[in-house]
């Protein structure tokens, strides 16, 4: 335990010799430690944990294309104008098994054909 003191004591002289490294290696313990921890909560959130709905496998993606034929989310009024709509009962489901499958789809423009 002695020596354990006195190592110490020679840790801590050398530091207070040292102000600058001393700062410059507890910043960057600190934003590696800060880093780490950041870079793990992403992975949990989008990687480790199971979504939180009842059958995941079975979510499906809903878009539309743009002009560029490039897919975009939906607004929520495109939902609930695309919900009104619906044949099926909501939540959709696209039948099958795995995690993805074919579902049926139309083409919805924003004005009615000519």
């Amino acid at each position: 335990m002695d020596r354990l003191l006195r190592d110490l004591r020679a840790a801590f002289r050398g530091m207070a010799r040292k102000p600058g490294a001393t700062a410059l290696a507890i910043a960057s313990l600190g934003l590696a430690i800060g880093f780490s921890t950041a870079a793990f909560s992403v992975l949990d959130a989008y990687s480790l944990r199971e979504l939180p709905v009842a059958d995941p496998a079975h979510l499906a993606w809903v878009y539309v294309n743009t002009r560029e034929h490039r897919p975009d989310d939906l607004s929520w009024a495109e939902y609930l104008a695309i919900a009104s709509r619906a044949r099926s009962p909501l939540p959709w489901r696209s039948a099958g098994e795995g995690p993805r499958s074919n579902c049926r789809t139309a083409t919805i423009s924003p004005s009615p054909p000519v």
